[in-house]
């Protein structure tokens, strides 16, 4: 049986949006996949599945390049690899010690990346799912993980205060760069000749890859970075905290936007055209920004999903789909269908409703059409209806 409902976010600690797919997880071991359009009027999906199967909480989710797997992080200790539209178990990357932390694609699609509490990272064949390199050297958490964007480097961050580069090739450590205090966030830049790296230092610190050299340095009036972000075209950072969360000019350093909020933003991650960009906050909200201005576009919200709080997410690069992930243990896909809903939109205009085909907006509806319980192994695909 089919129903519809309103999509909201709670509790979300991690976002990622990489074109036409959103991928978000709650507080429970779940992620869910939700296909968008990019419109800032996203409200509603509908439910492709649920990817269930995780012991523990899903701490971190990412899509592939080609947005056909999603890529997750638990607190059993594994990751895995799924088929989004199937809600198949392609791949369990079994081999931490403790807790997975972190995930990341390599934009070929035959490498993951896992950081973990145990003080380490590793490299997985998408494949076979076998351990490639053991990326040893950390002295304390691994907290946050990325991949260049020509794939040939790695980057770690920790609480043992230092970011560390690696080639993917060979496992080997390439640089270590320095912070005060933990590294809680990294991100590359489009082109891969830059790293950003955020500390509880307070600080964003940017580094030139060749040489290892620190180039600019940020210093926020914030407790603490959790979350940092690129636009794509390389020129704006975004830069967050639970205190507050700012969109900057990485040549001039000038704050750009502040973007207002009551309860911190824990996760920000921009759109792939650079002018939205979706947030994740401690006040069990999920919200669309305008980057242009910094205006608040849109809040997408739930009641009827996951059973407990959504911890991070993600759009897929093309799109049109969303995955959230949850402490409940499973991860869910969406799908998006649009149609004229004026009453759920708060316009600025009183035009008259026989105009609504020039003026209302497109909402998505949201139809949970399937939940996918895979805690029993012999239960590896479900059927999307």
């Amino acid at each position: 049986m089919n129903y519809t409902r309103t999509l909201t976010l709670l509790t979300v600690t991690g976002i990622l949006l990489t074109g036409s797919y959103s991928l978000c997880m709650e507080a429970e071991q779940v992620v869910s996949v939700m296909p968008t359009d990019g419109q800032t009027s996203l409200i509603e999906q509908e439910v492709w599945g649920l990817l269930e199967g995780h012991t523990g909480s899903v701490t971190s989710v990412a899509f592939s390049p080609d947005s056909a797997t999603v890529l997750t992080g638990s607190a059993d200790t594994t990751a895995r690899l799924w088929n989004v539209k199937t809600g198949k178990v392609l791949q369990v990357f079994k081999g931490h010690a403790q807790r997975v932390t972190s995930v990341a694609y390599s934009p070929d699609r035959t490498t993951v990346l896992t950081g973990s509490v145990d003080y380490t990272a590793c490299l997985w064949s998408t494949v076979t799912g076998e351990e490639l390199y053991l990326l040893e050297g950390h002295e304390n958490n691994v907290t946050t993980v990325a991949f260049s964007p020509d794939g040939a480097l790695a980057l770690t961050g920790s609480n043992d205060k230092t970011a560390r580069l690696w080639e993917v090739s060979t496992g080997k450590e390439l640089k270590v760069l320095h912070h005060d205090d933990g590294i809680m966030s990294v991100a590359f830049n489009p082109n891969g000749t830059t790293v950003l790296t955020g500390s509880l230092d307070k600080t964003v610190r940017l580094w030139d890859i060749t040489t290892g050299q620190e180039t600019k340095r940020f210093t926020a009036p914030i407790r603490a970075v959790s979350t940092l972000s690129f636009s794509p075209e390389g020129n704006t950072v975004l830069i967050g905290s639970s205190e507050e969360t700012g969109l900057w000019d990485i040549t001039t350093e000038e704050e750009l936007h502040l973007l207002p909020q009551e309860d911190g933003i824990m996760s920000a991650v921009f759109s792939p055209d650079g002018t939205l960009l979706l947030t994740g906050s401690s006040d069990a909200t999920a919200c669309l920004w305008e980057i242009a201005t910094g205006k608040q576009l849109r809040f997408l919200q739930d009641y009827n999903g996951h059973t407990k709080s959504i911890i991070s997410g993600a759009f897929s690069p093309d799109g049109n789909t969303i995955v959230t992930g949850s402490l409940d243990k499973t991860a869910r896909v969406w799908t998006l269908e649009k149609g004229y809903q004026e009453d759920s939109l708060s316009t600025t205009d009183n035009t008259d409703s026989n105009n609504k085909d020039k003026t209302s907006k497109e909402t998505p509806t949201l139809s949970f059409t399937q939940a996918i319980n895979l805690d029993d192994d012999s239960q590896k695909e479900c059927s999307i209806q």
